[in-house]
């Protein structure tokens, strides 16, 4: 019986390499946004990898989640999903962060009051913003900008009277 060597050994000729060509009549590349309006109708997915404790029923008995930059309000009734944030944010530079209104970068916590009306969740990125939001119609209510230099939002609660929220920064470096 004569050894054929490991798959390692066999992957590295990569036999598949001469195989797929560029298609010679490939579209231009644009770099400009297409025209055009878009509406989120339901979105399949949720955050779990590297988040925890952000999932929640509202008020409403309604199931708040987030994924992605987004937080989704599905009413398990009539299967139908309320979302805050998925508009269009603006970054034509790295620097400048348009997040007035929604989150521009992945969510990564969510916490939701006692009384179940209110959610607070935070992104990652640098600058590090938060919004506090209705829990059934995704209204904003508050952002919460946090200073340069902020790796990103990792943790976040609501005080049981509603008055004060807590952000804990994302990051691993030692609190000197």
């Amino acid at each position: 019986m004569q050894d054929e060597g490991s798959a390692e050994a066999w992957l590295a000729d990569k036999p598949f390499k001469d195989q797929i060509k560029e298609p010679t009549n490939k579209p231009e590349f644009k770099k400009e946004q297409p025209e055009g309006d878009w509406d989120l109708e339901y979105v399949y997915g949720y955050r779990s990898s590297d988040a925890r404790q952000n999932l929640y029923f509202n008020d409403k008995s309604d199931v708040v989640y987030i994924t992605a930059g987004l937080g989704v309000v599905l009413d398990v009734e009539t299967n139908t999903q309320t979302f805050f944030g998925g508009d269009d944010v603006e970054n034509q530079e790295e620097a400048l962060q348009n997040d007035l209104e929604n989150h521009n970068d992945d969510v990564l916590c969510l916490a939701i009051s006692n009384d179940r009306e209110l959610c607070l969740t935070g992104q990652q990125g640098p600058g590090g913003a938060a919004f506090l939001w209705d829990s059934e119609t995704c209204e904003v209510k508050k952002r919460f900008q946090l200073a340069d230099g902020i790796k990103g939002i990792g943790a976040c609660s609501i005080c049981a009277h509603n008055k004060f929220v807590c952000l804990a920064e994302n990051t691993s470096d030692p609190v000197i």
